[in-house]
């Protein structure tokens, strides 16, 4: 199972790799775009690309404690179905921490 994991996380690089480039060079000689006319700054995309890294690293960091919560979970337990339900809304309110970077 870890070796079929890290074969797609290896997979999912390269393909991240090969659309850097290929977007990149799309972007040759198209003065109109935004970086390249003026419109933006150098720091806004790096701006965004931040902000993006902040949500999705707290995306991810939200599910895999979903996750984690989910596989300790008891259904014949009134308990445990109590405190899973009030887990779930403390996960609801921490997305509105992630908001901002939408």
């Amino acid at each position: 199972m870890l070796i079929a994991i890290w074969g797609f996380l290896e997979a999912l690089a390269a393909a991240l790799c090969m659309n850097v480039y290929v977007v990149g060079l799309n972007k040759v000689n198209k003065p109109t775009l935004p970086l390249a006319s003026g419109e933006f700054s150098v720091p806004t995309p790096v701006l965004l690309v931040v902000a993006f890294l902040v949500m999705v690293s707290g995306h991810g960091l939200l599910a895999s404690t979903l996750w984690q919560r989910a596989q300790q979970f008891d259904i014949e337990n009134k308990d445990c179905i109590t405190q899973f339900y009030m887990f779930i809304w403390k996960l609801f309110y921490a997305e509105y921490f992630l908001i901002p970077f939408v």
